[in-house]
This record gives structure tokens, sequence and C-alpha cells, in this order.
């Protein structure tokens, strides 16, 4: 028989040794050069390094999972205190409640309204709609976004340049938007890759509550 064929056999039955395991202590073995790896050393680096990988990916999604269940929680928590109040509630109790269930390091409600114009919902300040297009317009295109801000964006939203990192959006209202944004003082801390689902959710409730009734419309 060829070293060939005995090559394509093993390759072709991996089990065999484990099949007949007195061959093993037959066999001659090479002795190990100094400096240099053996098969069954490379192969254990590569399991380790596998696992290893496998338990931060499984960090990764244990983290992740109970910063989502958190963040349900707070909005599933708001949105009802929220619904209690019916169509009496006003700008100031919304940003209390917000407040009370958010742990972010500054949150804005503000209604987007024509230059000059005052804002349509009570205690929420007005943002000059050209300055918000000026200033986060391509950021706010496809719904909320998340990630770093520069020192006059940060002050757009927050009327401070202490938060360089946010999630915010606009959610359309009967006369112009309502901006909402979370910040933090991590610059770190909101970044592109998170969800926004819950955050798109709370922002559509608020609109939907904080509306102004159109005239002749339903009662607040």
């Amino acid at each position: 028989m060829t070293e060939a064929a005995v090559v394509a056999f093993l390759e072709a039955n991996p089990d065999f040794f484990q099949r007949q395991p007195a061959l093993l202590n037959k066999l001659e073995r090479p002795h190990e050069v100094p400096g240099a790896t053996s098969l069954m050393t490379r192969q254990l680096g590569a399991l380790r390094e596998r696992n290893q990988a496998l338990r931060a990916r499984l960090g990764d999604v244990l983290e992740s999972a109970e910063s989502n269940h958190a963040l349900f929680e707070a909005t599933l928590k708001a949105t009802q205190a929220l619904l209690a109040l019916s169509r009496s509630v006003r700008g100031a109790e919304a940003l209390a409640i917000l407040r009370t269930h958010f742990a972010a390091d500054a949150i804005t409600l503000k209604v987007v309204v024509p230059e000059g114009a005052g804002s349509p919902v009570p205690a929420l300040p007005g943002v000059d709609a050209p300055a918000l297009e000026s200033t986060l317009g391509p950021l706010l295109q496809e719904g909320p976004a998340c990630g770093a801000l520069r020192p006059e964006e940060q002050i757009l939203l927050f009327d401070e340049a202490r938060y360089p990192s946010a999630i915010f959006a606009r959610f359309p209202l009967g006369q112009g938007a309502l901006l909402l944004a979370f910040g933090s003082r991590d610059g770190g801390h909101f970044t592109a890759a998170m969800g926004t689902l819950f955050f798109e959710f709370l922002g559509q409730t608020l609109a939907a509550l904080l509306d102004p009734a159109p005239s002749g419309g339903r009662e607040r």
C-alpha cells in the first residue's frame, strides 16, 4: 500500500485511531523540535480562542438582553403613566414622567415651529424649523438618529454643550413636529449601532397625546 493510499484512508476515516487506540502506542512520533508547536498544541490553542470568543459573544448577548429588558420596562411604565393622564396631559407633566422613568443625563421635549412662531403645546419650548434643518436636518431624514454630537448640535437639542452623545427624533404633530432627545455626558453611550424601536414608540405615543386638537376637533 502506498503512502498516498494510507493518507487517503485516514482522511476518509478520521475516527480510525479512536476505533484502534492500541495502534497509537506502536506509532513512531518525531521528537518535538525546539521552538516548534505541535499539532495538538495548535488545536488546543485554537479551541481556547474559539471558546473565549464564544464566551465574549454570550456575554454581549446577555448584556444586551438585560439592557433591552430594562429599556422595555421603562418604556412600558412611562407609557402607562402618560396614558393615565389621557388627553389632559401637558408638556410639563410629560417631561416629568420621562425624567422619572428614564435615567438619561438630559431629556428634551421641544416643538418644531416656523421661524418666530410660538409653541402650540403648553410648557414646551419651540425650536425654529430652519435652525433645526440647518443644524440637524441630514440626521433627521430617516427616523431616530443615535450617536455623537457636535457642540452646536448639543446646544440646539439641550441648550448647552454638555451631552456629546444622544438619541433624538422628530415626530409629526397636526402642526409642526415634536422633538424628543435623550442625552448623555458619556460620548460613547449612544451609538449608531443601538436599536431605536422603544424610543420611536415612546415618541409616537408622546406626539399622539401632546398634539393640540384642531379647531372643532377632539377635546383635550
